[in-house]
């Protein structure tokens, strides 16, 4: 944890700076004369070079190198940092009257900061329990003032004025010059070569880890890592068997994409009597989530998990978006009213009124027309809307048409709105999430960023739509894994009659997801005494912000979905409120 903080005092500002270089989650590198650094990293260029790039007056020549980072200049003028178009790497700066600071974490800022209950912004906590976790799509945090940045972005305090500023230097959007199916895939191969020849040369005496999940993303890191000479231990954190009798559907593909690879794997067992460490762990270094992701505790396990030195995976930053992950079928021609629909749901679809198998249920016997198994409101809605409320729910929407209105003011077209959403507002805030490096435990890199920025950029969207691009490429250069199916349902090689596709389904509900351990242990008694602990203790700003909650067995009884994220959102309140980050390293 680094933090530059800049004091007020007569005549100016005062530098009280502590910064050190690290390694793990990613590299935080010191010039040679300790006034700049960058987190992240770089694989076509030296340390010195990036320092020297110009890129305080030019922050665009950042996106010209094969990175993913962000770069700081400090003295005790002030300081400079600026990010590149990744969104990969997580920065925090504040700013008020008598201070600015500058950190790579939220605990490290509220230190200095220390927020008295008129600091919490008790809208933007209600506006995270309506997403499940993450923070609005401006950047904005529950402490007022503090602030994460965006990518494309550069920030500058003058230390004698106590001016900031702060600006968007660069777009990024498709090109769309690639429409050949077979050309991608060849760019998206060579790419996965470099990335994997990358790793193996920086890192060529240490040992891998990856998460096989079962899905396209974890088979594609594995077959070329293995192609450079990388045995990954490759590991699968899930509940292995959801209803007690059939292998969860994507423990059944890990399986057997392990098996066709002859790979080293091993199953995880997520274990529910853990769960205050979890959340501790969580609070600690991955306080804000990602949006739909505060079941990150759900997600993370320790025990079990092989030795490894270096972390391999997919998800996070821009990457997933590149090969598909936010293109629908035809989103070229979507409105503004469906883009600002579509972000919305981003924002809150992933809170859900029921429990997952009955909200299924609920679903299909709604479409047959059996009227009391309507879609509804869910258990103690009244408690959850005197949470979020219209109003919360109105300031969602207006932070998403914000957003929008901005981008299509400077050329963007709805599937780099949708692209650039994804990047900016749920990229860098999901670093140090349970996957992405076990809560920051574990040095790690992503398998598309940077490797296939610039080239994933020129793809027209007919290559991604339905990832299609991915499973092109496991067809052609990885035929051995064509016969596992996806993570969920349905296959890579074949086309499906409809009656096979809803044996598919079927059969997927059967098993269930090996990934949603939030769900099937929703009712244990581990969680519930650590949720009794919490909802009862000493601590008053939640319950002052929302009364309504002070009744917990109601939001006990609500969905899984809707009680974790009060539940987290109350632990992070309540470690605002009692300064237990003070203990935090």
């Amino acid at each position: 944890m680094f933090v530059i903080p800049y004091e007020k005092q007569d005549g100016g500002y005062v530098l009280n700076s502590n910064v050190t270089e690290r390694t793990v989650p990613s590299d935080l590198v010191l010039s040679h004369d300790g006034s700049s650094f960058y987190v992240g990293c770089c694989f076509d260029a030296e340390s010195e070079v990036l320092f020297s790039s110009g890129w305080e007056k030019n922050p665009s020549v950042l996106n010209t190198f094969c990175s993913a980072l962000y770069i700081v200049h400090f003295d005790e003028f002030g300081c400079t940092f600026a990010t590149d178009m990744s969104g990969r790497e997580l920065l925090f700066y504040y700013r008020d009257e008598t201070r600015f600071v500058l950190s790579d974490s939220f605990w490290g800022i509220l230190k200095i900061v220390r927020p008295s209950f008129d600091k919490v912004d008790a809208g933007i906590v209600a506006e995270m329990i309506a997403s499940g976790g993450g923070v609005p799509c401006d950047n904005s945090t529950p402490v007022k003032n503090l602030y994460w940045a965006p990518t494309n972005c550069i920030g500058r305090f003058d230390a004698e004025t106590g001016r900031f500023s702060f600006d968007i230097f660069a777009d990024t959007k498709r090109t769309c010059e690639v429409a050949s199916l077979d050309d991608a895939v060849e760019s998206l191969d060579e790419s996965m070569v470099v990335m994997a020849q990358s790793l193996a040369s920086k890192h060529s005496d240490a040992s891998f880890g990856l998460g096989l999940s079962g899905g396209l993303d974890s088979r594609i890191a594995l077959h070329y890592l293995e192609q450079v000479g990388i045995r990954p231990k490759s590991f699968n954190i899930c509940v292995t068997r959801p209803h007690k009798i059939f292998l969860a559907s994507s423990v059944l593909n890990a399986r057997n994409l392990a098996d066709a690879a002859h790979a080293d794997y091993r199953e995880v067992e997520w274990r529910p009597k853990s769960i205050r460490e979890k959340m501790d762990a969580m609070l600690q270094y991955h306080p804000l989530g990602t949006c739909g992701h505060y079941t990150n505790a759900y997600k993370y396990e320790i025990e079990g998990i092989p030795e490894f030195d270096v972390l391999v995976t997919a998800g996070q930053a821009i990457g997933p978006n590149l090969v598909g992950g936010s293109v629908v079928s035809g989103m070229e021609n979507m409105t503004e009213e469906s883009v600002h629909d579509y972000l919305y749901t981003i924002c809150t679809g992933d809170v859900k009124p029921y429990a997952y198998t009955e909200g299924l249920v609920r679903g299909k016997l709604g479409s047959m027309g059996v009227s009391s198994c309507q879609q509804g409101f869910g258990p103690h809605f009244d408690v959850w809307k005197a949470v979020v409320s219209d109003e919360v729910l109105s300031s969602i929407e207006n932070r998403v048409s914000a957003f929008m209105e901005s981008r299509y003011e400077r050329g963007f077209t709805a599937a780099d709105i949708v692209m650039d959403y994804r990047t900016s507002a749920l990229g860098a805030i999901g670093r140090d999430g349970a996957y992405e490096s076990l809560f920051g435990a574990k040095k790690s890199y992503t398998i598309y960023t940077p490797f296939l920025v610039k080239e994933g950029l020129r793809w027209d969207l007919s290559v991604v739509e339905g990832r299609r691009v991915l499973k092109e490429l496991i067809k052609t250069k990885i035929p051995e894994f064509a016969h596992v199916g996806e993570e969920s349902y349905g296959g890579i090689g074949r086309n499906s009659s409809r009656l096979m596709g809803s044996f598919e389904k079927l059969m997927f509900l059967l098993r269930g997801s090996g990934i949603m351990a939030d769900e099937w242990y929703a009712r244990h008694p581990a969680i519930r005494s650590a949720f009794v602990e919490d909802m009862s203790n000493d601590c008053a700003w939640f319950y002052e912000m929302f009364p309504d909650t002070s009744n917990f067995e109601n939001v006990w009884r609500m969905s899984p979905s809707r009680m974790n994220s009060i539940w987290a959102l109350k632990r992070l309140v309540d470690c605002i409120e009692s300064k237990r980050y003070l203990a935090f390293d």
